[in-house]
């Protein structure tokens, strides 16, 4: 089970990573171990995944099944979205939104946040950098 993991950003800055379309998240890590808790933990999953990090890569070296609930591909293409616009609120102008949703796949469009959420995610990060 050396398997690659995708990595993804967080709402909040952190790491997720993505195994078999399932989103997990560090609960703690110990030498080059890295431990692994299912996103939705809060309603009783008990999956879980063990990585170990080589040159910026997480390989997968143990993964626990999911009793509560199906994998979801489309949580790792809305939080890439999501940091994807969060990235460009911070280097690049307007139709940022456009730009994002052409390149997403239809598919997950389904599960996006509105047009006036997103354009308050670009302005939080916008404002967020700017002293008080």
């Amino acid at each position: 089970m050396n398997e690659i993991c995708e990595t993804v950003l967080s709402q909040k800055g952190g790491t997720k990573i993505n195994v078999h379309d399932y989103l997990m998240t560090l609960e703690f890590c110990c030498k080059n171990n890295y431990y692994w808790a299912c996103d939705k933990k809060k309603n009783r999953c008990k999956g879980r995944a063990v990585t170990q990090l080589y040159n910026n890569i997480y390989y997968l070296k143990q993964f626990t099944i999911h009793e509560f609930h199906a994998p979801e591909s489309h949580n790792a293409e809305v939080a890439k979205f999501s940091s994807e616009i969060k990235r460009q609120a911070r280097e690049t102008p307007s139709k940022i939104i456009q730009e994002n949703i052409i390149n997403t796949p239809e598919a997950i469009r389904l599960y996006l946040s509105s047009t006036n959420a997103c354009h308050r995610k670009i302005q939080h990060v916008r404002h967020a950098g700017l002293p008080p």
